[in-house]
């Protein structure tokens, strides 16, 4: 074998070793990302159960469903300022919650294990007519939209 074919043989073995070192590396490399990600959610889950308790979700949760309003306008005249900011925090709650699993913070598939029962009571008990009063009111016909495609997903 001459000196040319033997170099030719070292630099195939280094090229085929380089490939199989660079493609263990972007191995781990996807490995590390996808634990990146999950510290990410999990940090991000434990806000929002931090933040959860901090409103009082279920106290307001617990509102929300003991309503029965079919209109805005009565809800505002008959329900106290307190019970009107709770039902606020719940949708906003759930409404941030449908942004963080936009920006894949969350996945849909947890938000939807854990909250589903509130997700549903609030679509039953809210909708269509606290969120179109509340838009009415405030005009914006964008308001909680997140919140709304949230509860169309249960349908």
């Amino acid at each position: 074998m001459s000196n040319d074919a033997v170099v030719s043989l070292i630099a195939a073995l280094a090229a085929i070793l380089s490939a199989i070192f660079a493609w263990r590396a972007v191995g781990e490399s996807v490995k590390q990302n996808e634990l990146s990600r999950k510290a990410v959610q999990a940090q991000t889950f434990l806000a929002v159960t931090n933040t959860a308790r901090e409103l009082q979700f279920s106290k307001g949760m617990d509102i929300v469903r003991n309503l029965s309003y079919k209109n805005y306008d009565v809800f505002i005249l008959k329900e106290s300022k307190n019970t009107q900011e709770q039902v606020r925090a719940v949708v906003d709650f759930l409404n941030d919650l449908m942004h963080l699993i936009e920006h894949e913070y969350l996945t849909e598939d947890h938000v939807l294990k854990i909250y589903y029962s509130s997700i549903r009571d609030c679509s039953k008990h809210l909708l269509p007519w606290w969120l179109n009063g509340f838009r009415k009111e405030h005009k914006g016909k964008y308001y909680y939209l997140r919140f709304e495609q949230l509860c169309d997903r249960l349908k």
